[in-house]
């Protein structure tokens, strides 16, 4: 579970920057959700990419009897984990332009995972840590 949800920030990361490196940030978002939704592993679809609230957005729906998202929620809020997303985001040069963009905007990165069944889970990782 740590594996795949580290395969999917990342993954989420490279389509995000990869078609529109040096272009508006605005644009890199527009970018993103061009490719939404889209399936990124089985039972999790990427719904929308966005800018709220200090934070560069990435939504999730979950289908809950796929997904076990008690195993994905420990996964998730593991400082480990983290660690893990921000150390493969730095071994790419799409997430350096990531890690570039978001800290030119003090922004941090947040994960929201909408269960098919009203469970939601959030991972947050804040501007600081990138």
């Amino acid at each position: 579970m740590k594996r795949l949800c580290i395969y999917l920030i990342v993954a989420l990361v490279a389509i995000a920057t990869g078609a529109c490196a040096g272009n508006e940030f605005q644009r890199e978002i527009d970018n993103a959700n061009s490719h939404c939704p889209q399936t990124v592993a089985p039972g999790i679809v990427m719904q929308s990419v966005s800018s709220y609230d200090g934070y560069i957005v990435y939504r999730y729906y979950v289908d809950e009897s796929l997904v076990d998202l008690q195993a994905l929620d420990y996964s998730i809020q593991s400082k480990e984990y983290l660690k893990a997303v921000v150390r493969q985001l730095k071994e790419t040069e799409y997430g350096r332009h990531f890690i570039s963009l978001a800290k030119e905007r003090d922004l941090g990165m947040k994960t929201v995972f909408d269960g098919s069944r009203g469970a939601k889970l959030e991972a947050v990782i804040e501007a600081s840590e990138l």
